[in-house]
């Protein structure tokens, strides 16, 4: 993700959006051959996007949002879970240790007075700090970062 090979949703707009309702299982069988396609990544953006449509209907309405793997959909807090833990966070310090897509760390920023985003993974961490920007809000007063050594 931080090279200049990365992979950029914003130049797959239109292939993400033609594609986004058929099964992930199904592309994967019909795009296998296409080696030209980022096939790995456009399964993630897919997945990521059919999860994301009813748990964070607020990042499936902004297609420049980075899903870097399948799990971390899985995972995270839903908008509204997030939302309920962020009233607990109101004016205090928070470190949010599996940081994973930050759907937390962004509720916490709202309320809190300070906001520490840990993530261990860099994809996924890159990815955050990506789809941090694109929140319209500079919410986040402090963004630190663990990586694997």
């Amino acid at each position: 993700m931080g090279d200049e090979n990365s992979f950029n949703p914003k130049n797959w707009k239109d292939w993400i959006l033609q594609h986004e309702q058929v099964s992930v299982a199904e592309i994967a069988l019909r795009y296998r051959q296409k080696t030209e396609l980022p096939l790995s990544d456009l399964l993630n953006q897919l997945k990521g996007r059919q999860i994301a449509k009813q748990k964070l209907p607020t990042w499936y309405a902004n297609l420049d949002v980075i899903y870097p793997d399948g799990l971390i959909l899985e995972q995270c807090s839903s908008e509204a879970t997030a939302q309920f833990k962020a009233q607990f966070a109101e004016q205090k310090t928070v470190v949010d240790l599996t940081g994973g897509l930050g759907i937390d760390s962004l509720a916490f920023s709202k309320v809190a007075k300070k906001v520490l985003y840990c993530e261990p993974d860099e994809k996924r961490c890159a990815a955050a700090k990506i789809n941090f920007k694109l929140s319209k809000k500079t919410i986040l007063k402090l963004f630190a970062v663990m990586h694997k050594r």
